[in-house]
């Protein structure tokens, strides 16, 4: 069956970011849209990713993005007065999540 089978594979779940993918489609599924460091404070609170940085997961966020399975939603004001641009999942995201549950 070889390369037949690979179109239905989703990237998201291999490799070495797969735990925190799917952490923040779990996150971003739940909360709806969120800037990069909302979602990087939610992360910190599990306890197996304690010790994550912030340019990790933003890091993340925009391969992600650049995968299409984020979508840039609009943009918000921080508390330091810069814009910060909203992430929300899209329809490969949920599917994605679905599918590996």
């Amino acid at each position: 069956m070889g390369y037949e089978d690979e179109g239905l594979r989703l990237s998201a779940f291999k490799h070495r970011g797969a735990k925190l993918n799917r952490a923040i489609f779990e996150i971003l599924s739940v909360e709806g849209p969120l800037t990069v460091y909302q979602v990087y404070k939610h992360i910190r609170e599990r306890r197996e990713f304690e010790g994550k940085y912030y340019s990790v997961v933003n890091r993340r966020i925009r391969k992600l993005r650049e995968q299409g399975y984020l979508k840039k939603v609009g943009e918000t004001r921080t508390k330091a007065g810069f814009q910060a641009p909203l992430y929300e999942l899209t329809a490969k995201a949920y599917l994605a999540l679905l599918l590996k549950t």
